[in-house]
């Protein structure tokens, strides 16, 4: 009776250790590569995003009632000797000093001056630029040319509460980051 039982055990055991096994290699093969991009016609991506762009020179009065122009940034993307993008993504975020101006309108940043803004639109939709922490402007590559136009326009502005005699005159700066992803 002792053999009996241990019987279902090694019946059990034998079956277990008689499966078969099989092994297959998966060879997967690619490649990682960076676009090289022009980004307004420079070379060095870093030199071509830092431009010094100028928006005019107005009166205390020309600004306080918005008679500013809007002034072209341009910011031309050129991958055509890329393959394989399907657009690329820009994330805008205020430059030090140079925040956004509370809530009185999207897309407006705070310049050297005080009283004196500059409002930012995408060139292509007038849409204001969204400047929050996140926030990415997705452009799609329509027409398989790698080209992309992320270009915008700038004017200046008054900031709210501030009136002529309050806005401080003088030479003002101003600027933003752009981060550039590629899709």
């Amino acid at each position: 009776m002792y053999i009996y039982k241990l019987l279902p055990i090694i019946i059990f055991i034998s079956f277990f250790s008689s499966a078969k096994e099989a092994t297959s290699i998966v060879v997967v093969n690619g490649m990682i590569s960076i676009p090289t991009c022009l980004i307004n016609g420079n070379i060095d991506m870093a030199t071509g995003l830092s431009q010094t762009i100028d928006l005019g020179s107005y009166t205390t009065s020309d600004v306080i009632f918005e008679k500013t122009k809007k002034i072209n940034v341009p910011l031309i993307i050129d991958c055509s000797k890329s393959t394989g993008l399907n657009g690329i993504s820009l994330e805008l975020s205020t430059l030090g000093n140079y925040g956004a101006v509370g809530s009185f309108r999207n897309g407006v940043i705070k310049t050297s001056l005080d009283g004196i803004s500059i409002y930012l639109q995408w060139k292509n939709s007038n849409h204001s630029v969204d400047l929050s922490a996140g926030a990415k402007k997705n452009i799609p590559n329509t027409n398989s040319s790698n080209i992309f136009d992320g270009s915008m326009n700038a004017r200046v502005l008054p900031i709210v509460g501030f009136s002529s005699n309050t806005i401080e005159k003088g030479r003002f700066r101003s600027g933003i980051n752009v981060t550039l992803s590629y899709y």
